[in-house]
């Protein structure tokens, strides 16, 4: 999973190469016609760019000044909240549930995504996360797998089951997709963000859920 446009990466990466290596020869006096002076600053020169490397994955790729033209996500991290409609049939009613109230924490770091959804009902945690953006649709989607944990004392009528959803980013606070499990359900998400701040509880504003008495 990359969160950068390869190309652009590839274009900075070289010229920043050539810049510091005129840079690092005026400081150490070397001439660069000379492959003694070569072997000098090609060390620095990876030092150098390592370290800048490491500081633009660890803070400064979440600033706005790279976004959309060489950082292709901003940054997701914090809570989500939304709701969930699915086709799943309440075994007492025979009928289809209502809209299901939810909440996504997500963890999102330079390369890496990991998505928590939280229902009154259940939480699940994603695994094999995918971060896509497709240049011709000009969209970026979010994929990810995920394990779905209901509570204990629901078990007689819904197990934990494993399932994969897919979510579509509309501008950089909203977010809409599907998902499906290997129970044979599948439903329809709408997220929005709510904090940047990564919370443990639902919001008093959070209705309730459909079949939760």
């Amino acid at each position: 999973m990359t969160n950068l446009d390869i190309k652009k990466k590839i274009w900075i990466i070289l010229s920043s190469s050539v810049v510091l290596a005129f840079v690092l020869s005026l400081i150490n006096k070397l001439n660069l016609n000379e492959l003694s002076s070569w072997m000098t600053i090609v060390p620095q020169i990876i030092s150098v760019e390592l370290f800048f490397y490491w500081l633009f994955k660890k803070f400064l790729w979440q600033h706005k000044i790279f976004s959309g033209w060489l950082v292709l996500f901003p940054s997701l991290d914090g809570t989500w909240i939304g709701e969930m409609q699915s086709n799943y049939i309440n075994p007492e009613t025979k009928e289809k549930m209502g809209t299901i109230p939810c909440m996504a924490i997500i963890v999102h770091n330079f390369d890496k995504i990991t998505i928590k959804m939280v229902t009154l009902e259940s939480v699940s945690f994603s695994f094999s996360e995918k971060l896509e953006f497709v240049k011709e649709k000009n969209e970026k989607l979010i994929t990810y797998s995920f394990i779905n944990d209901p509570s204990l004392l629901l078990d007689y009528r819904s197990n934990s089951h494993k399932g994969t959803a897919i979510l579509l980013m509309n501008g950089k606070n909203k977010m809409t997709g599907s998902y499906y499990t290997n129970r044979g359900t599948k439903g329809l998400i709408n997220l929005e963000r709510f904090s940047k701040k990564k919370l443990d509880e639902m919001p008093e504003e959070i209705k309730r859920h459909p079949l939760i008495k």
